[in-house]
């Protein structure tokens, strides 16, 4: 049974999306949701969805991107703005256990009000207030405080692109070297904008089930672009090209489990050491950094043994398996009684030839 939530500024708070499939229809339920005092996905988020308790706050938002700069409480100079929308604001009353539904009780936000730059895409998002951007957050969905939306221009992920034009000043301290600008907000525009051939609504279930199964595979033949467009689906999951948080690789008939996921390896001094393979390595990088997604390309799954490269990841990669109660021991493990699970922030993209 689950219980409420002692003290709300201690709990996170949830920012969930309302597209889905609902009783067979697909399309944005928002209005359903606060008519019936609920919400649904039927995306397989169950630890995540399963971590809400009654007492905690919830918010359905929408995110796009927003390029004209009429209506903007600042000068864009011509660059894309994410932009989150809060729809609606509630109160969880029941969570019903099965991993999909919340009884909530929802007070609309209407016009809806936008939140900008520091956008979240993942249909159910968890965050804490520890750092001012989420805290920033909390309060404006929340508490109806306005969005310090300076400090976010002025920050040293934004400040290049949308900090005053005559402005000389650069928060932090002096002589310090300018962090790298990150990329643009990426998505499905991106994608279409770059030469994609297939039509909009195409790409849309592309995402929607690569979201809900968290692994995917692109199946076609030789030279048509399935890696290019695995790449691009990466992207736009995550938000913006970020290559820290898209691992590519490819498949071969000699890759191995102690190539992939974890294997001794010989070192310079004659010893063996255990070493963790690049899936392992995404999966660390993904478990440190909950509030971000970690995508995994696969070229040519199907030219290895998936069984044999996977090992027991094979199984921890569904979806519903992606929680730490989970957890299975590795064929190498590292300290006795060790085990491992995949977070529920790591997809995977695989792609084959219909000629193999």
């Amino acid at each position: 049974m689950v219980t409420p939530a002692q003290n709300r500024n201690e709990r996170p708070a949830w920012f969930v999306g309302a597209f889905t499939t609902y009783d067979g229809t697909y399309g944005d339920h928002t209005e359903r949701y606060l008519r019936e005092g609920i919400w649904y996905t039927d995306g397989e988020y169950f630890d995540r969805v399963n971590d809400i308790r009654p007492g905690d706050r919830i918010a359905i938002k929408s995110a796009y991107v927003r390029s004209n700069p009429d209506g903007l409480p600042f000068d864009n100079r011509g660059n894309a703005v994410s932009v989150m929308a809060i729809k609606a604001i509630g109160t969880v009353t029941e969570n019903l256990g099965d991993g999909r539904t919340l009884r909530v009780d929802w007070c609309p936000v209407e016009p809806p009000r936008e939140w900008y730059f520091s956008t979240y895409q993942q249909t159910v998002h968890r965050v804490t207030p520890d750092d001012w951007k989420r805290a920033n957050l909390i309060a404006f969905t929340f508490d109806n405080q306005p969005q310090d939306i300076d400090q976010f221009r002025n920050d040293s992920q934004y400040r290049e692109r949308f900090r005053d034009r005559n402005s000389t000043h650069l928060p932090g301290p002096p002589n310090q070297p300018m962090p790298p600008e990150p990329s643009a907000t990426y998505t499905i525009d991106s994608i279409l904008a770059e030469g994609c051939f297939f039509p909009r609504a195409k790409l849309e279930t592309m995402l929607q089930r690569l979201q809900t199964k968290q692994n995917l595979i692109l199946q076609g033949p030789p030279g048509t672009g399935k890696t290019w467009l695995a790449k691009k689906l990466a992207y736009a999951l995550i938000g913006r090209k970020d290559d820290k948080r898209v691992r590519p690789m490819q498949f071969h008939p000699n890759l191995s489990y102690e190539d992939f996921v974890r294997g001794w390896r010989p070192q310079g001094n004659g010893k063996l050491e255990l070493v963790d393979g690049p899936f392992l390595q995404v999966v660390e990088d993904a478990r440190k950094d909950s509030n971000n997604d970690y995508v995994m390309v696969i070229e040519e799954i199907n030219r290895g043994n998936p069984a044999s490269i996977f090992g027991e990841m094979l199984t921890l990669l569904e979806a519903d398996k992606r929680k730490a109660d989970e957890a299975l021991a590795l064929a190498y493990p590292r300290e006795p009684g060790e085990r491992v699970y995949i977070p529920s922030n790591v997809y995977v993209i695989g792609t084959m030839n219909l000629a193999d």
